[in-house]
């Protein structure tokens, strides 16, 4: 099986985790009939440019990677000043992973440094 590894994402990342988030929240969006038009901001109709301006309000993305592909991915935010993060699972594709998946990796991530300023 590929190795699997968690990374911090980065704006040249949104539209693969737009991608990621549109492909996990699609069969809900069918079910309940949820379309650009009803529900604009639904993830199914998830946007690069949502990720991009997220990340630009301190929102930092973590994508769950087997052998190099996206299969998950969690956003933390800032929950105030003197909390801790907020973490959500926001996309995962339907494939099993290994011990948990990427809530397990999600709960697994440096609180510290995963709100860490991002590297110059």
């Amino acid at each position: 099986m590929p190795e699997m590894n968690i990374r911090q994402s980065w704006p040249d990342d949104a539209a693969r985790l737009a991608a990621l988030i549109q492909e996990s929240f699609r069969d809900v969006a069918g079910r309940f009939g949820l379309t650009e038009d009803n529900a604009p901001t639904h993830p199914a109709n998830c946007r690069p440019e949502w990720i991009e301006t997220a990340m630009a309000k301190g929102v930092r993305y973590f994508v769950l990677e087997r052998g190099g592909e996206p299969i998950g991915c969690v956003a933390l935010e800032r929950a105030g000043r003197e909390a801790g993060a907020f973490a959500k699972a926001l996309g995962t594709r339907r494939e099993p992973a290994p011990g948990g998946g990427v809530r397990a990796a999600a709960s697994s991530l440096p609180a510290g440094s995963a709100l860490a300023p991002p590297p110059p």
